[in-house]
């Protein structure tokens, strides 16, 4: 196991194919061309937007053209994408999903579930932030817990998006 790490620590070094940061960004794009998808639908194919930002299990991820590749776990939360300017943005709520940005300036983001902002109901994510809590006190074993938990993540940054809009 040794060899095998010291051998991977002297081809990163040595190769730039093998490390993202090792090659100059695209260079010169103005805009991020944008794939958005849910498995049932594509939201934007290969669309020229200005930036997108992304609620990323490491903080909130803003991406512009020539943005350094990357690969992000989203979590429950909003995902803006402003098309020609930081004011013209359309707001989903994304359950979780991936973000993967490209050398090219190509974003692609495949999430499980997204919902324009505005047809969320307040009330009935509350609701759902209640049962669940409900259930977590209640769940008896380990299964019970992490299924209502995460029932918990989801409707907490779900009531925290809905509120935003409805106030």
């Amino acid at each position: 196991m040794l060899r095998v790490s010291r051998f991977a620590r002297a081809a990163f070094r040595r190769s730039p194919a093998l490390r993202a940061e090792a090659k100059p960004a695209a260079g010169g794009a103005s805009q991020l061309n944008l794939l958005f998808a849910t498995p049932q639908k594509v939201i934007t194919n290969n669309k020229p937007v200005h930036m997108v930002t992304v609620p990323a299990e490491t903080g909130v991820i803003g991406i512009l053209a020539d943005y350094q590749p990357t690969i992000a776990q989203l979590k429950p939360g909003v995902l803006t994408i402003h098309e020609n300017t930081m004011e013209d943005a359309e707001n989903y709520f994304v359950s979780g999903g991936f973000c993967v940005v490209r050398e090219d300036s190509t974003a692609s983001i495949s999430v499980t579930e997204a919902v324009p902002i505005d047809d969320l109901d307040f009330e009935a994510a509350q609701a759902g932030l209640d049962q669940c809590r409900a259930d977590l006190a209640s769940a008896k074993d380990e299964l019970a817990r992490s299924e209502a938990q995460i029932g918990v993540d989801v409707f907490e940054a779900m009531t925290q998006a809905a509120g935003v809009v409805n106030k």
